[in-house]
This record gives structure tokens, sequence and C-alpha cells, in this order.
């Protein structure tokens, strides 16, 4: 797919903000939101200068449920907080601002005891689960 808007919660290291940003490049299209609750590990990474993404120094659950995040999300990949429950959470909070046909993605599915369950019992089981890197799991909207 081509995104135009992308939304990532957990930046910490940026090696996924890095890989989702050099995809917006190279499909010269689309904006990276990328959230991080730690203020030091955001302006950290701001030094990087990424094209076409916005860091963003916030708690995952109230910003993905509050009025900054976009409305409408193309691509969205959950990786926030250490725990499963919190991530429901987000997860929760930005499903219903996947656009049609859109994806959302969450990392750990399985790692988290019953993460994957709240998840299914948020969006349904047609998802396509990866079980490499501890579980990750897909849903089309």
């Amino acid at each position: 797919t081509k995104p135009e808007v992308v939304v990532e919660t957990g930046t910490h290291a940026g090696h996924g903000t890095k890989a989702f940003a050099e995809g917006l490049r190279l499909n010269d299209r689309g904006h990276l939101w990328t959230v991080e609750k730690s203020p030091e590990l955001v302006e950290q990474l701001k030094e990087v200068e990424l094209e076409r993404t916005t860091f963003v120094a916030a708690d995952s659950i109230e910003w993905s449920g509050g009025p900054d995040c976009p409305e409408a999300i193309d691509f969205a990949y959950v990786d926030c907080s250490s725990s499963g429950k919190d991530r429901a959470i987000v997860f929760r909070n930005l499903l219903p601002r996947i656009t049609e046909g859109g994806l959302i993605a969450c990392h750990d599915t399985y790692f988290f005891e019953g993460y994957l369950d709240r998840l299914v019992d948020i969006a349904g089981p047609y998802s396509i689960h990866f079980p490499s890197l501890n579980g990750v799991t897909l849903w089309r909207s």
C-alpha cells in the first residue's frame, strides 16, 4: 500500500520509525506521526531529521484518543507501552480512525499473555498472525 497517513505508537530507538519514513520517501507521499512517551528519546530522534515525520512526545493512550491524533489513518503500528492491556486500549482508540481498506498492526501479540485475545475481542478474528518477533498481527478495515 502507499498510505497517506501512518501512525506509530512506541517510537523507542526509532528503528521502525526510520523504516516507515524511508517507505514514505520512496513512495513520494504520506506522513508519519510517531508517538513516544519519553521526551528524551523524542529529542534524540528529532536530530535524525526524517522527512515526512512528526515526532510526538505523549502518552499513546491519551494521544490516540485525543484531538491531535489524525482522524483518517491508512496504516497504524501499535508497539507502545510494556503492557498488553495498555496496547489494547491504544488499539481500540485507533481502530475507528483506520480508513476503509487501511491496516492496523500490533507487535508482541504472542508476548503478552491475553493480549491477542483482547485484540480479537475488539476487532474480530479476521486477521493475519506472524509468530516471529514475539508476534505481529494485522487487521484490514
